[in-house]
């Protein structure tokens, strides 16, 4: 009976040590370039990358050939408009600890290092004031 039970635990700890390397291998693999891409497509779809200054009078949206460096240059060029207060560029997507296929991009993209605001508080702010549609995206 001892024999059959340390039996049944080794079975249970090669199956564990199993599924921790193949999970660490997802993980890896689903972060390396050819395939973070792939699973970006797959998981997140379209979702275009957002930003926004703090009372949402400069806005933009990632798309095709409009990238986040395409994003610093308009801001940098239209940022002598904004109030004092207005001159920071806020991404308006959250990172997510669970969207593993993301976690290279989280300590490597440029995107990341801005700082995270919510869209509803700027939206609030946006409501109070009249904009003109210059340097506004959506």
């Amino acid at each position: 009976m001892v024999m059959k039970d340390a039996l049944s635990l080794n079975v249970i700890k090669k199956k564990y040590k199993k599924l921790i390397v193949i999970t660490g291998a997802i993980i890896i693999i689903s972060n390396l370039p050819p395939f973070s891409s792939i699973f970006h497509l797959v998981f997140d779809g379209s979702r275009p990358y957002r930003y926004s200054n703090a009372d949402g009078s400069f806005t933009f949206q990632e798309i095709w050939l409009r990238d986040y460096n395409n994003m610093m240059r308009v801001y940098l060029q239209k940022r002598k408009h904004f109030t004092l207060r207005d001159k920071k560029v806020y991404r308006l997507f959250s990172k997510n600890p669970l969207a593993f296929w993301r976690w290279r991009a989280y300590f490597i993209d440029k995107r990341y290092d801005l700082p995270y605001k919510n869209w509803d508080e700027i939206e609030r702010l946006r409501d109070k004031k009249p904009l003109g549609r210059k340097f506004v995206d959506f």
